[in-house]
């Protein structure tokens, strides 16, 4: 459900369905209940975010590029 605007330049606002809360961005909000996590197949860290694993691929292991299948569990 999208909630009206209260200006022209403020973002829409949505409601979410599971817990009530309004919030800007949606699909941020839904990792908050449907977590997914990225894991190192190097040293077995775990991200919750597939950048974060990125950053840690090219500054923990020196590696650039990866398979973007790599490490979602």
């Amino acid at each position: 459900m999208k909630l009206p605007k209260n200006s022209g330049d403020s973002p829409t606002l949505h409601l979410c369905r599971l817990c009530g809360k309004v919030v800007r961005n949606k699909w941020h909000h839904y990792r908050y209940h449907n977590p997914e996590y990225f894991k190192c197949l190097l040293c077995h860290t775990i991200h919750n975010r597939k950048d974060h694993l990125k950053a840690h691929m090219k500054f923990k292991h020196n590696i650039d590029s990866f398979s973007s299948a790599q490490g979602q569990d």
